[in-house]
């Protein structure tokens, strides 16, 4: 090639690459994968452990942040609390647990959870859309119920004697 070509290719080469759009920088992307409550009844005012997992499926690094808790029913949202959660790589997660007091006002009732990961938004995410879940199991309010006193543990188990359908109750110590 002559030297007039050659410099006509790297003019060409250059403004093609400064018209080319950059790569968008990896972003991360967080998700609440699984989320489970426990128990599943208790009365207003009392304490009750929700426990999920973070992912980062996204390809850029998350800083720490935090998972958000909100318990939902037809006419109200009520914030219960958060939990933090460390910072994370593209793959990996975050298992932790929090345990949060239901508002004495809270009406009985059966509840959803939510735990919605970096829940004050303090992370530019590849998609914000995806970050919430509901727990599988709904919470029951029933301050009329009897609660269990502290260090007893409340099952019920279906003894072999026993008539198909029918439960006996098991009290023991913890």
């Amino acid at each position: 090639m002559r030297a007039a070509t050659l410099r006509r290719v790297a003019v060409v080469a250059a403004m093609t690459a400064a018209c080319t759009p950059a790569v968008a920088a990896a972003k991360p992307d967080l998700v609440v994968r699984s989320f489970e409550v426990a128990p599943e009844t208790i009365a207003a005012g009392r304490t009750v452990t929700l426990t999920d997992v973070v992912l980062n499926e996204g390809r850029g690094r998350a800083r720490a942040t935090s998972t958000g808790y909100t318990l939902l029913d037809h006419w109200a949202r009520l914030r219960l609390g958060v939990r933090s959660v460390p910072a994370l790589k593209s793959g990996e997660t975050s298992r932790g647990s929090a345990t949060l007091t239901v508002p004495a006002t809270t009406r009985d009732g059966s509840y959803r959870l939510v735990a919605c990961a970096d829940a004050r938004g303090d992370v530019r995410e590849s998609s914000e859309r995806n970050n919430c879940r509901l727990a599988r199991r709904r919470l029951v309010i029933d301050s009329v119920a009897p609660v269990a006193p502290k260090g007893v543990s409340v099952r019920t188990r279906r003894p072999g004697a026993r008539p198909r359908g029918s439960r006996s109750l098991l009290l023991s110590a913890m």
